[in-house]
């Protein structure tokens, strides 16, 4: 039977309204905000899920 690496990845979302003066200054002092967990996404945010698997290569034993 042959072994796999499953990689699963989740996407959380949250839109949150901020005053700017910019885009960049919105996306700053949202990520600011995220930093000092006042946003803390949970599984309420979730979105969507991606499953990708890769087999695991046989290590080879080159010594004699």
């Amino acid at each position: 039977m042959s072994k796999y690496i499953v990689t699963i990845t989740e996407k959380l979302q949250l839109k949150v309204k901020v005053s700017a003066r910019s885009i960049e200054e919105a996306c700053e002092k949202i990520e600011r905000k995220w930093k000092d967990a006042d946003y803390v996404l949970n599984a309420d945010n979730f979105q969507d899920v991606d499953f990708s698997a890769e087999p695991i290569q046989r290590e080879l034993d080159y010594e004699r």
